[in-house]
């Protein structure tokens, strides 16, 4: 559900909702073809993969061409340059934001992010992205401790001087000796004393090679996902399995038999049979919401080259203009 809306977004924000619409099933195909590419990359030693991932791209490239209405070819006009880097940095991040503050937070936490999601859901503005309410911590550290917790890169790489040289990201983003002994748990608190940049802080890279959209325009787009997913994921609602303590999996496939169930009122049965049925559809924004959360990513302050590169369009649409009937016990996270 997750990667299928983070991936319509994606498209929205960098090509023509006017003309992309793709059926949940069209994305559900594609994304899979993405993680699965993903997964395969790193097995390249194995002739037999290296035949078996370009098969998938060639298929892929087809499926991307389906729901774009032109032929897609590799190269430097090929969209999956635009879409992968977009839409892989924020899947599993929003995935797993979302994961700790409506599921893995106590009853009093988890009422606290849940008002400061709704509050910058309703108003999308700057202010209600940064303000903290009653001591607690603001949606800008709720984001900022799911980038620092689960970074959208574990590790990067760089080749300087011949020599190669690896920056474990996660590791740093979780040394105790800098974040301090509860540096593995998710704690947006943290961040009401620590300084605003932190030098161990590198969800974005460092130095030249630094994301252009690491300030404000990626923060704010996963505010968004998160705080539709919170207004729409109500109380009523439970998950398939616990987890243990300590941060939750980073593995790409870690949660893909995840079930998000809706709880009956009168039920005692949270995962049993008398779970309700249900249908998770996508909240269909206003048109007032939409330029509202336009017009307030667009007013952030970037450069003319950070402009040409970030071209933002919020939407938040349904999946397949199907109606939104109940139809199903449990969906997928």
């Amino acid at each position: 559900m997750i990667r299928k809306l983070t991936f319509r977004l994606t498209l929205y924000m960098f090509f023509s909702r006017e003309t992309l619409n793709p059926s949940d099933q069209a994305i559900e195909s594609i994304t899979t073809s993405i993680n699965s590419l993903w997964i395969d990359s790193k097995n390249l030693e194995d002739d037999s993969i290296s035949d078996k991932i370009e098969a998938e791209k060639k298929d892929l490239l087809l499926q991307l061409g389906r729901i774009m209405n032109m032929d897609v070819e590799e190269g430097e006009k090929n969209p999956l340059n635009i879409i992968i880097p977009a839409y892989e940095t924020l899947w599993r991040v929003v995935l797993r934001c979302f994961l700790e503050i409506r599921f893995r937070a106590s009853v009093e936490q988890r009422q606290n992010y849940r008002d400061t999601a709704i509050k910058f859901f309703r108003e999308p503005h700057p202010t209600n992205f940064i303000v903290e309410k009653n001591e607690s911590p603001s949606f800008a550290a709720i984001i900022k401790e799911a980038l620092r917790l689960y970074p959208p890169t574990k590790r990067i790489y760089r080749l300087i001087d011949g020599e190669t040289i690896r920056i474990e990201v996660e590791k740093i983003q979780r040394d105790p000796t800098t974040w301090g002994l509860d540096s593995t748990e998710f704690k947006p608190s943290r961040w009401q004393s620590l300084e605003p940049n932190q030098s161990n802080y590198l969800p974005f890279g460092a130095g030249k090679f630094q994301c252009p959209a690491q300030h404000e325009v990626a923060p704010m787009m996963i505010a968004v996902l998160i705080s539709v997913l919170i207004n729409q994921i109500g109380d009523g609602y439970v998950i398939s399995e616990d987890f243990d303590s300590g941060p939750l999996s980073g593995e790409r496939d870690a949660f893909a038999d995840l079930e998000l169930m809706v709880r009956e009122a009168h039920s005692t049965e949270v995962f049993g049979r008398n779970s309700a049925e249900f249908s998770l559809v996508y909240y269909v924004a206003s048109d007032q919401c939409l330029e509202t959360w336009l017009s307030t990513i667009c007013q952030i302050s970037l450069s003319k080259k950070q402009k040409k590169i970030i071209m933002i369009e919020i939407s938040i649409l349904h999946g397949d203009n199907s109606s939104p009937e109940v139809s199903n016990r449990r969906s997928r996270l």
